[in-house]
C-alpha cells in the first residue's frame, strides 16, 4: 500500500492495491501506539522484536564483522570503508545507501566513531539541482561537472533540493535571480526536475534555460511534450528487468552470476520520443 504516491506516477488503483481505500486501511493500526512498542531491547537492534519475521535495522560496529544478508545499509555519520570477505570495498560517508548482496559474504566496516560515515559540507551556488543523497545522484552530478568542464561552460555547482520540487523551484528561482544569464540546467533525479521546470517557468525563463533531467516517467514526458524540459537521461528499465531475471535464474540454478551488471542509459527529446518508448518508465503493466 503507497500512501504518499502521486509525484512516482502511480494512478491506476496500484497503489491500494486495487481494493480501494477504505478496504486497504482497514490493515492499518492507527491507534495511539505505546512508545515501547518501538524501542527493542536487544542491543544494536533499532527495531522492536515484532518487526524480526520482516526485516532488522542495527548499528554496525567498526571492526566486527555482519552475517551474509541482503541488506541496505545507509550512512549517517562518521567515515569508513565496507569490506566484503572477497576484499571488495566501498568507500562510504553521509547519505551513502547501498545494497550488499548476500553473495558479498560477510562484511566488516572499518571507519571513525559511527559506524555509518560523512564527509564535509555541501557545496551551493549552482544551477543543478539534485538531493545529493545516492551514489548514482553523486556520479550524475560529477560527470555533469566534469562534461562541462571539458566543453569549456561555466559551471556554477551545484544545490540540493532533498527531493522535494517546491525546494527546487525556489532554489533556481534564487539562482536567476543572482545570475540571469544562465543557459541550463541538469536536474539529477525526477523530483528536481520536476521543480526545477515549474520554477523555470514561474521566472518566465522557459525556453531561455534549458533544462536536461534524468528519469523518464509519465510526468516527465509529459514535461518533454510540453517543451517544459528538454531532454531527459533515461536508463532503460526493460534491459535491467531481463538482466535481473537472468540473474536471477541463474542463482536458483546454482550457476555463476554477474555480481555487477552497468546499466546503459539514452537520451530522450522530442524529436526521439516515439522510437523511445521502450525506454520510458511504465507504471503499471
Amino acid at each position: 500500500m503507497l500512501v504518499e504516491w502521486r509525484r512516482f506516477g502511480v494512478n491506476s488503483g496500484a497503489e491500494h492495491l486495487g481494493l480501494g481505500w477504505k478496504t486497504a486501511l482497514a490493515a492499518a493500526d492507527r491507534s495511539p501506539a505505546d512508545p515501547a512498542a518501538f524501542t527493542s531491547a536487544t542491543t544494536g537492534a533499532l527495531l522492536p522484536p515484532a518487526a524480526d519475521p520482516y526485516f532488522r535495522a542495527e548499528r554496525m560496529k567498526p571492526g566486527h564483522p555482519s552475517e551474509p544478508s541482503f541488506a541496505i545499509l545507509v550512512a549517517i555519520a562518521g567515515a569508513g570503508t565496507l569490506r566484503s570477505e572477497r576484499g571488495d570495498e566501498l568507500e562510504l560517508r553521509a547519505g551513502t545507501t547501498a545494497l550488499v548482496p548476500f553473495a558479498a559474504g560477510a562484511t566488516t566496516l572499518q571507519g571513525e566513531r559511527d559506524p555509518l560515515p560523512a564527509t564535509g559540507p555541501r557545496r551551493r551556488g549552482g544551477s543543478m539541482v539534485s538531493n545529493g543523497a545516492p551514489l548514482t545522484t553523486d556520479a550524475r552530478a560529477k560527470g555533469f561537472e566534469e562534461g562541462a568542464k571539458e566543453l569549456g561552460l561555466e559551471y556554477l555547482g551545484q544545490d540540493f533540493s532533498q527531493d522535494e520540487p517546491q525546494r527546487a523551484a525556489a532554489i533556481i528561482k534564487a539562482q536567476l535571480a543572482k545570475n540571469p544569464d544562465i543557459k541550463g540546467v541538469f536536474a539529477t533525479n525526477l523530483f528536481s526536475a520536476e521543480g526545477t521546470a515549474s520554477g523555470v517557468r514561474e521566472a518566465g525563463k522557459s525556453g531561455d534555460v534549458k533544462i536536461v533531467g534524468f528519469d523518464a516517467g509519465p510526468a516527465r514526458v509529459e514535461q518533454l511534450e510540453k517543451g517544459d524540459v528538454q531532454a531527459l537521461i533515461a536508463e532503460k528499465p526493460a534491459d535491467i528487468g531481463a538482466q535481473g531475471v537472468e540473474q536471477a535464474v541463474k542463482a536458483l540454478n546454482d550457476e555463476e552470476t554477474t555480481p555487477e551488471i552497468g546499466t546503459e542509459s539514452v537520451t530522450i527529446t522530442k524529436d526521439n520520443l516515439q522510437e523511445s518508448q521502450d525506454s520510458l518508465y511504465k507504471s503499471s503493466c
